[in-house]
């Protein structure tokens, strides 16, 4: 039969009920062939509440049902409040937004290191500060410091290993010409700096560009290059690498002893190492000479190109020549010294500043970097873009000046994708709750709960410090969010199956969906919150401030789902619910009645309207009594239905997941068929686990075929270092015994690194004096150091105490050497302040050696030395290849200390930011494994305490463990290593993984009956909740593979693995324990 509207004590009617004539018989009776579907006994009960927590949510409930515009609107009022506080915050900060730094590690020992000399250098340059004013009126030689820079990466097509043929060598020497062939090239050009030369007839020396760092250079040279340009057979004879050792050796050692070059003298000695070898000496010596000349005419200047083969069989022998191969190693990859092919070449051009009219290169610079990118997009932009399409070679540019247009619009289109992800789960939760009123509220309430965490996070925790990351916490909570509203939703929908008790009032049904889908939301979203908490362990702030900000989000979202979703719901079903087809809120008794037409099809809605209608179907008549104002508040839900009536019809997908996916789960045989299969999928996920490994090579930030990935990639991996490339630099200091952390919070004060701890023990005496010199002596003798660019036999070492000395030495003797204790103060004081040159006046000896020696307060506070390492100062090398630098030189830090001549005299290595990074990517990896293995054991914990069942929790931690290691193992499949990105999404893979096992536990465990029972009501309840959070962030994530920055394409393909492998993990396996 069909069930009656109830009708309130008005008259009016109080709710709508769809009835699906479509499962009747003709007769009107229900269909034979039809289940029929009773009312649902519910094990929440709706009775007034006993405890002070209870009373007080009854009594919210109340309120919102009674005043739900009231509720709604003060929700939002606080929430726009709290909004416009802390976007007035952020406005008004000096800072940008997302913080630039990434402090480290601040209690391990290279970041204690770097941070002390920082701090002692920053102490001591704090002390001569210049103001701005002052600054930008320090007057600089016009272009002769670093502005913006071109590079460029020629690649051979296709297959082809050889990039140097005669017709790509022309096209890189058009491409030479047209840069530094502009009528404007001189104004914008980096000039070698003359000003310190000595001058002649009273003229400066005409200003002149350096020398663009072109391949072409090699073949376009001052002097022709052909097969009998040297002999080949010099490089045969015996001991030829030995022989050339030793010469350099020689002139190395000839040049620190600051003496001219002696070529007899040279000869002689290497002759005493090999005897009765004169004639070969001779020879090899002077093919050394003739080979030092050629590599100097490769300056691009010539003419006429030489011949190509020529040029390439030269280069391939004097890579094998110490000081000659590192000048020329710049433009070949790291393949041509064996087979004599490259495949890659590059190339640079220096820009310079200050511009003319400028001081310096900080002189209104915003005015000269406008400057040079309108020069460079007006003369270059077009004809870099047409020779980027050529046919014989991939030229590849990146240009410092266009740097900003690209990445905006890189940007700009990213953003669009991150507005489609939004647009897919509004568009989900507009098709599963079948209102755009309560699409419109989720999707709201979802995004405000970004600026209100943002307030407690900045506002009430004067958390200051924002990761980059925590751009990610849109997705997050797009998909956490969702997942909350279906829960409610669903519930709210269910609450129509159920008994008498809890459908005789839109009251209780609201008290029934409260009770039940706010605590299963608070469990998940409590659960969610501890996991990424976890995170906040992490000794990197990175890490730490998106883990707390990503669990503010959420705790918002419930706060929102909680308070705003139930008054809009309740709105939205005093006015829109059950109106079919284009019905409005003016849809009541008076006026409007017109616009509301019953819904033809097989449901047929029951709904609010201002006159009787009847409708004949099937020879059923169906009545609807009239009906007055809906107010909020008035009880609008039908009469109460006696046991084994007919109730409402589900939906399809609530059926299918209490019907036949129910019984597929509790079948007997289905359940041993998925242990089998979990158990078999389970060796191939170890095996993959087991490969993971750390990486290998640089994250990428762009897809592997941008042109600009494509030069990073290149220029980190394809090519040796070179005299071109600028290395690492290790400071080695002395005078600084550490850092004072106290009061030291990175997520409370980014800048604040502690207080500088000097060493009272330290004095520069002339006892250390001169061990200074011994220990730039052995620095440029270690193995593991960098070469030096002029004398590739020694290290690369720079040390003020040499260039002191020979000052002392000059000023005031030899006798002078080494300075009292009592007078290195006032001698240092003196040599920094003197001028290097005559001939540039105000260009002292501090500008140079201003990070080596610090003057404090009448007192030398710290002293110290730079050495070189073979690491490029830009490239990527893994933790493990910077491990085994860094282990050279802490053994050299303690060899030093062990030959100290007095106790109190110590050194601390000096650590760069590389080593830094050494162990933030260490930290990555072991904070990935940590934080996912935190969340399965705290989910193990929430739910035991929860549910108060340790088996329930056991397999849920169980299965949580399942859905880690096979995100993993994809991960490991698809050859993702564990980069900065990859643990990154690791680390926050056990906030993401816990949801659905949560909500499935939490429902078995308050639902009765036997365990079969208890499975099907979990799919009842949380099946279609579950499933639509699950599509929404799949949604999202597939967006996410269009981004051009991989950050977020790979955390794209992060979230659709995780929600994957957690819905099938949840669903199949969990439930089948």
């Amino acid at each position: 039969r069909v069930v009656r509207p109830d009708t309130g004590r008005d008259g009016h009617v109080r709710d709508a009920v769809p009835i699906n004539t479509a499962e009747m018989s003709d007769s009107g009776e229900p269909s034979a062939d039809k289940p029929k579907l009773t009312r649902q006994h519910s094990d929440i009960s709706v009775a007034p509440a006993t405890t002070r927590v209870g009373k007080c949510v009854d009594a919210f409930v109340r309120m919102v049902v009674r005043r739900p515009c009231t509720v709604a609107g003060i929700t939002m009022l606080v929430c726009i409040i709290m909004s416009v506080i802390v976007i007035n915050d952020v406005a008004s900060s000096d800072s940008s937004f997302f913080s630039s730094s990434q402090p480290p590690d601040m209690s391990h020992i290279t970041s204690i290191e770097y941070d002390a000399y920082e701090l002692a250098v920053a102490a001591v340059s704090d002390s001569k500060e210049l103001t701005e004013e002052e600054e930008a009126a320090e007057k600089v030689p016009q272009q002769t410091q670093q502005g913006e820079t071109l590079f460029f990466v020629f690649e051979a097509k296709g297959t082809a290993t050889q990039i140097f043929t005669a017709g790509n060598v022309q096209l890189m020497k058009e491409i030479t010409d047209k840069v530094v062939g502009d009528a404007q090239y001189e104004d914008f050009c980096l000039r070698v700096d003359t000003s310190g030369q000595e001058v002649a007839d009273g003229e400066e020396p005409e200003p002149q560009c350096s020398t663009p760092l072109s391949p072409s250079n090699l073949f376009y040279g001052s002097m022709p290059i052909t097969d009998d340009t040297v002999d080949y057979s010099t490089f045969e004879l015996a001991n030829f690498g030995e022989i050339v050792g030793a010469i350099e050796l020689q002139i190395a050692a000839t040049r620190a002893r600051g003496e001219p070059i002696n070529p007899s003298a040279i000869l002689a000695a290497v002759n005493e190492e090999f005897p009765d070898r004169d004639a070969d000496v001779q020879e090899i010596f002077a093919l050394y000479g003739q080979l030092n000349t050629l590599v100097a005419s490769f300056d691009g200047s010539g003419d006429e190109m030489n011949d190509v083969a020529a040029v390439l069989k030269l280069a391939r022998h004097m890579m094998g020549i110490a000081s000659v191969g590192p000048r020329i190693s710049f433009y070949f990859d790291k393949r041509f010294a064996t087979t004599g092919e490259s495949r890659f070449s590059r190339g640079v051009f220096s820009f310079g500043r200050p511009l003319e009219g400028y001081n310096n290169r900080g002189d209104r610079e915003s005015e000269q970097r406008a400057k040079a990118t309108r020069w460079f997009q007006d003369n270059f932009r077009a004809f870099l873009i047409e020779k980027a399409k050529d046919e014989s070679m991939d030229v590849l540019y990146f240009a410092t000046p266009l740097l900003e247009d690209e990445f905006l619009i890189i940007i700009l289109v990213d953003l669009s994708l991150a507005v489609g992800s939004m647009f897919v789960v509004f568009g989900w939760l507009w098709f599963q709750t079948q209102s755009l009123t309560v699409a419109l509220a989720a999707i709201a309430e979802i995004l405000l709960s970004l600026p209100t965490a943002l307030f407690f996070y900045r506002m009430i925790f004067q958390l200051k410090y924002i990761s980059g990351l925590v751009a990610m916490c849109l997705y997050i909570v797009l998909a956490i969010g969702a997942d909350d509203v279906f829960v409610f939703m669903d519930a709210y929908r269910q609450s129509l199956y159920q008994d008498a008790e809890v459908t005789k009032s839109f009251a209780n049904r609201m008290l029934w969906t409260y009770r039940r889908a706010a605590g299963a939301m608070l469990i998940t979203s409590f659960t969610t919150m501890c996991a990424f908490m976890a995170t906040a362990l992490s000794p990197l702030a990175e890490v730490a401030s998106f883990g707390i900000f990503a669990a503010i989000t959420i705790a918002m979202d419930y706060v929102f789902v909680i308070t705003w979703l139930p008054a809009v719901v309740t709105f939205w079903h005093n006015h829109w619910e059950m109106k079919p087809n284009c019905c409005c809120p003016c849809c009541h008794s008076k006026g409007c009645s017109g616009l509301c037409k019953k819904q033809e099809g097989n449901t047929t809605l029951l709904h609010t309207t201002s006159r009787k209608a009847t409708d004949t179907r099937n020879g059923i008549e169906l009545t609807v009594a009239a009906a007055g104002d809906v107010e909020s508040g008035r009880d609008s839900s039908p009469e109460p239905m006696a046991a084994g009536e007919e109730a409402v019809e589900k939906r399809m997908l609530e059926r299918f997941f209490e019907g036949k996916f129910a019984d597929f789960i509790i079948n007997k045989h289905s359940r041993v068929g998925i242990f089998v299969f979990f158990t078999l999928i389970l060796i191939p996920i170890f095996i993959f686990v087991a490969q993971a490994k750390e990486a290998t090579s640089p994250d990428e930030f762009f897809p592997s075929d941008h042109p600009f990935q494509r030069i990073f990639s290149a220029m980190n991996s394809e090519f040796t270092v070179s005299t071109e490339d600028n290395n690492l630099d290790v400071q080695f200091f002395w005078g600084v015994s550490g850092v004072n952390r106290d009061g030291v919070s990175a997520l409370l004060d980014p800048d604040f690194k502690g207080v500088v701890e000097w060493d009272a023990a330290f004095e520069m005496s002339p006892a250390m004096q001169e061990h200074l010199v011994d220990v730039c002596q052995q620095a440029r003798e270690a193995p593991f150091a960098g070469r030096d660019k002029e004398n590739p036999a020694f290290g690369a070492v720079s040390c003020f105490v040499e260039a002191w000395r020979d000052w002392v030495v000059a000023e005031e003797g030899d006798a002078a050497w080494p300075v009292a204790t009592a007078d290195a103060h006032d001698s240092l004081e003196h040599w920094l302040d003197a001028d290097i040159s005559e001939n540039r006046p105000g260009f002292t000896y501090f500008a140079v050696w201003e990070g080596q020696v610090g003057l404090l307060d009448g007192e030398v506070k710290f002293v110290g030395m730079t050495m070189e390492a073979q690491l490029r100062e830009r490239g990527f090398s893994t933790e493990a290849e910077l491990r085994g630098h860094y282990d050279n030189f802490v053994a050299f830090n303690d060899a030093i200390n062990a030959g100290a001549p007095a106790a109190s005299i110590q050194t601390a290595l000096g650590s760069p930011g590389r080593w830094v990074w050494m162990h933030t990517q260490s930290i990555y990896v072991t904070s990935a494994i940590t934080g996912a293995s935190f969340g399965a054991f705290l989910a193990f914990f929430v739910l035991l305490v929860a549910t108060g069942n340790i088996i329930v929790a056991f397999f849920s931690m169980f299965t949580i463990a399942g859905i880690l290691t096979s995100v993993l193992a994809i991960m490991t499949m698809l050859g993702w290593e564990l980069g900065n990105i990859v643990s990154i999404n690791l680390t926050i893979l056990g906030g993401f993984a816990v949801d659905y096992v949560v909500h499935l536990a939490h429902s078995y465990m308050h639902n009765t009956g036997t365990r079969e029972e208890r499975t099907r009501a979990a799919l009842r309840d949380m099946g279609v909740s579950v499933l639509s959070g699950m599509i929404t962030s799949v949604g999202a994530s597939l967006m996410l593979f269009g981004t051009t920055l991989q950050f977020f394409s790979k955390f794209g393909g992060f979230l659709l693995m995780t929600v994957g492998c957690s819905w099938v993990w949840a669903n199949f396996f969990f439930l089948a324990l």
